[in-house]
């Protein structure tokens, strides 16, 4: 006489539908009905909790468990006739179980980390006991994610679709930027008064990016262990950090070289002063420091260096001929140096 159907939805709190549809004329009607139809119905549905009664063609009732719907059908004829008809259908519904998503919050990552199992770690149960069934992972498995927090979601669809419902659930992810690999050797020693140059400031990065470099290039160092820097800014300043790196150079002492220039009179006389001027020369800024000028006989004068070069008087008691030479004892960024030697000549 009349069919029922049921539709539960995936998910919340489920309900029945049912659907009466007249599939065929009613049968034992009145003969000679008092009053011609159209005759009215009602539709009563009883169950396990139910008691619903609603015109056709559909009625929507909640269901806990799985169950029997009776659905009985009455055309209601006038009174008159004193006659009824009833016909009685039955529906079994299923209320689908819900399974609960267990998926934690998965610990932050970085830039450039492929998503695995260990982000994509979703579990599903009911009453406690784990239900069979597919995830599937939005965004998927070996994904890259930009730097930033993401939404992963989850549908995940049961083994039994006649007993569990598909169910969905999300999570939150956060990407942290990464930061990129600096490569950079530990230069080669240089002397001072060797300018800085891509030579020493050869850095290079896993992506692109500009450097800045500290200090820069064309600077004279100082003769010791220098340390160089540099400030590596990437192009993706969205996925990746800044980076600095430092790496140490020695500065090797630049050799020197000391000439005695003049050394006035020469001849000279007992008790006379002779001036002895000298030059020294080198890499980079000049050197600096002191000078002394020792002569074969033992007398000794000591002058300071101005602009590389600079002068001492002496005097002797003696009259004959003896050596003079000239010794720089070096800076922070020169050795030392001994000058070729020269004769003065002493008079009585």
């Amino acid at each position: 006489m009349f069919t029922t159907s049921y539709t539960a939805p995936s998910t919340g709190s489920p309900t029945a539908t049912l659907t009466f549809t007249d599939n065929a004329a009613l049968s034992n009607l009145p003969s000679n009905p008092s009053t011609p139809g159209p005759y009215t119905q009602a539709i009563t549905l009883s169950g396990s909790g139910i008691s619903s009664t609603a015109p056709p063609p559909s009625a929507t009732v909640p269901i806990t468990d799985d169950e029997t719907i009776t659905v009985t059908d009455t055309p209601t004829f006038p009174q008159a006739d004193k006659e009824q008809i009833t016909v009685i259908d039955q529906v079994s519904v299923t209320a689908k179980d819900t399974p609960t998503i267990t998926w934690a919050t998965p610990a932050a990552i970085t830039y450039g980390t492929l998503l695995s199992d260990k982000q994509l770690d979703a579990t599903a149960a009911y009453n406690g006991k784990s239900v069979a069934g597919t995830f599937a992972y939005t965004p998927p498995k070996k994904a890259v994610l930009g730097a930033g927090i993401h939404t992963l979601s989850v549908t995940f669809t049961p083994a039994n679709t006649t007993k569990y419902a598909t169910v969905t659930d999300t999570v939150t992810l956060l990407v942290n930027q990464a930061t990129p690999t600096i490569t950079w050797a530990k230069p080669a020693a240089i002397t001072y008064g060797t300018a800085l140059s891509s030579t020493q400031l050869d850095a290079t990065a896993s992506v692109t990016g500009s450097w800045v470099y500290t200090p820069v290039a064309g600077t004279l160092l100082d003769a010791g262990a220098q340390p160089l820097s540099v400030m590596f800014t990437p192009t993706d300043t969205t996925d990746y950090t800044t980076a600095t790196h430092t790496v140490t150079l020695t500065v090797n002492k630049a050799h020197s070289k000391i000439v005695i220039t003049s050394h006035t009179p020469n001849p000279s006389l007992i008790n006379a002063l002779v001036t002895v001027t000298f030059d020294v020369t080198g890499g980079g800024v000049g050197p600096t420091g002191n000078v002394t000028v020792t002569a074969s006989t033992g007398e000794t004068c000591t002058g300071g260096l101005i602009a590389a070069a600079g002068s001492c008087s002496m005097s002797f008691l003696k009259a004959g001929n003896r050596t003079l030479k000239a010794v720089y004892s070096g800076d922070n960024n020169f050795d030392g140096s001994t000058s070729p030697t020269v004769v003065q000549k002493v008079e009585p």
